[in-house]
Order: structure tokens, then C-alpha cells, then sequence
């Protein structure tokens, strides 16, 4: 059962409003029928429309949208190696279609990445939590990825959330199973 193209039973998160357009909202799912699914709204949640072409997954761990243009997209999949595909993917296109920017970026048997974190002043940076392997960045959009670790404690980077310091885009926080404030290296806050 539908209401306005959601589906009832379902859990939904995450939620993601787009910057550049507050009518745009994307939810993802994270339980329900071990096959994750983002539903798009164009006005403000009045009405829903599902992705059918996602590329896999048992949930869906993160969205986020392209600071200026709400038809870019990123969501992290959780996916588990061998078994079930998931991985770091970008659309440009509100989500017909879905480019896997997973490449170098490392993966254990359970792919899991949250946080996705875009340089408001240079959309090729973005930034990513990767279960168990810590933070790593992109200066490209995605085609290669390089650690952000120095000072972490990577063990304890599980999942979490990663936010610029407002207009400073040289430090940022970390939330994971501790708190870290990072400039060029992490200090534990908590």
C-alpha cells in the first residue's frame, strides 16, 4: 500500500533536502524487503516517486545532493561483498540513472558508506566514511579516492556523519563512535 508513492512498513532514512531547490527531498529505506529504494518528491513531499533503477543494496545508508544542482545525486548502498551489490554511486540526472564511484575506495565483506560530504566551494571534493577504513576524499569527483585519516582511529569509523565547520572547508566534525574535530589531523572530542 501506497500513500502519495510511499510505501507503508517501510523505515525511511536517510532524508536529504536538496540546498539549491527546498522543493526537492530524497528518502531512502533501511528495512523492509532487504532491497533498499530512494523515493524523490519535486514538491516539498506532497507527492512520491520511486527510483526503480537503483543498482543494488540492502538499505540505503546515505543520500546527498549536489550543493547547486538538485539533479546530482549521491547515496551510499549497503552492500555485502560477493553477495549483494552496494557501494558509493552518483546520478546526474535525479536518479535515472546511477554511476558506481566506488573504484579504490577499500571494502570489508559489509560495504558501508555514510557521511557523503560535498565541498560547497569545489563539487569535485567530496568526502566519504568508509566502514571501518575511516574518511577518505575525492578531488575528482569520485574517480580516485585518497585516505583523510591522519590522527583517526579508523577502527572506530563505522558509520557516522561528517559536516563542514560552516564556510570553513579546511575543518570539519566527525561523528561516528566517537566525535573528532579534523583540521589536517583529528583530535578526539569525545
Amino acid at each position: 500500500m501506497c500513500q502519495d508513492g510511499l510505501q507503508d512498513g517501510l523505515s525511511y532514512h536517510p532524508l536529504e533536502v536538496s540546498p539549491s531547490d527546498p522543493d526537492v527531498i530524497a528518502v531512502g529505506t533501511t528495512s523492509g524487503s532487504n532491497e533498499c529504494k530512494i523515493f524523490l518528491s519535486d514538491d516539498r513531499g506532497d507527492s512520491w516517486s520511486r527510483l526503480e533503477n537503483l543498482p543494488g543494496g540492502i538499505s540505503t545508508i546515505d543520500i546527498e545532493f549536489d550543493p547547486y544542482n538538485s539533479n546530482i545525486i549521491y547515496t551510499g548502498l549497503l552492500g555485502v561483498v560477493g553477495n549483494v551489490d552496494g557501494g558509493l554511486f552518483k546520478s546526474t540526472d535525479f536518479g535515472e540513472s546511477w554511476i558506481d564511484i566506488t573504484n579504490n575506495l577499500p571494502l570489508n565483506d559489509m560495504m558501508y558508506f555514510s557521511g557523503i560530504t560535498i565541498n560547497p566551494f569545489n563539487t569535485s571534493n567530496i568526502f566519504v566514511i568508509v566502514g571501518w577504513h575511516g574518511v577518505y576524499q575525492t578531488h575528482d569527483g569520485g574517480e580516485t579516492w585518497e585516505s583523510f585519516n591522519e590522527g583517526l582511529d579508523t577502527a572506530s569509523c563505522v558509520y557516522g556523519n561528517l559536516s563542514f565547520a560552516g564556510e570553513d572547508t579546511t575543518h570539519m566534525y566527525l561523528s561516528t563512535l566517537s566525535v573528532w574535530s579534523i583540521s589536517r589531523s583529528a583530535t578526539k572530542i569525545v
